[in-house]
């Protein structure tokens, strides 16, 4: 009837669920489909997922119950409240073959759950080490915490970084706002060790802090060949102990 209450017309969808499972199941998937077509469109700034009226669109679906997905899980869906009169495992299909083979498959599918339990209860060891990995699953990972010598490492690394900045700007070849944007932001390219692969081999951070004394090594910025580090460890050792 065309011009009736759209309440009444829900009504009715909901009467019909209740004894027809085929209507149950494509008005569910319809709503999990206008659900995953506005998370997933390509244009997230005007279908927004997040300002969708989830109670709404599920009773404009005249939904007896929400669908268990991932989209609605850790959702306060307020305003909208579950025909609790019916089981929805209990609606059937009015297609007596359809109808079988579902409950052939609950059948199966309570004798599973009757094996995993039985097992579970002979077995309690077995059963807390898996709720145990699985509580530890769902924790967030853990960051492995660094040792002492790599701490110290790295905090040459920053302090040398820091330092050849310094005398650069001081010299002039960069701004002040350029010294602030590099101290910031770490480049792989500043960051290689500038003696890489020397007679006198070494950390990135002991290669650079040999450096640090003269200002003639922040020539070298980026990667070129100073006096000390073109040598490696063992020729600036080398020339130093001449002119001493």
């Amino acid at each position: 009837e065309e011009g009736g209450d759209p309440r009444t017309n829900l009504g009715e969808l909901k009467t019909l669920q209740k004894t027809d499972r085929d209507l149950l199941e494509f008005g569910t998937k319809a709503f999990i489909s206008h659900l995953r077509a506005y998370k997933e469109h390509q244009c997230a700034f005007i279908f927004q997922f997040a300002a969708l009226p989830l109670a709404d669109v599920a009773r404009a679906f005249a939904l007896l119950k929400l669908p268990n997905i991932g989209e609605l899980r850790k959702k306060a869906i307020e305003g909208f409240e579950p025909d609790e009169s019916v089981r929805t495992e209990d609606i059937p299909y009015l297609d007596p073959v359809k109808e079988r083979a579902r409950q052939r498959r609950l059948a199966a599918a309570r004798e599973e759950q009757e094996r995993r339990r039985a097992y579970n209860a002979a077995n309690p060891k077995k059963r807390a080490k898996k709720e145990r990995k699985a509580a530890e699953a769902a924790e967030p990972p853990k960051r492995k915490r660094k040792g002492k010598h790599q701490r110290i490492v790295e905090e040459w690394d920053d302090f040398a970084k820091e330092e050849r900045l310094y005398k650069r700007m001081r010299k002039g070849k960069i701004s002040e706002e350029e010294y602030e944007r590099l101290l910031a932001n770490s480049d792989d390219d500043f960051d290689r060790p500038r003696c890489a692969g020397g007679v006198g081999g070494g950390s990135s951070a002991a290669t650079r802090a040999s450096g640090m004394g003269s200002d003639d090594s922040d020539d070298d910025f980026g990667g070129g060949s100073g006096s000390d580090a073109s040598d490696g460890g063992g020729g600036g050792a080398a020339k130093r102990g001449q002119k001493r």
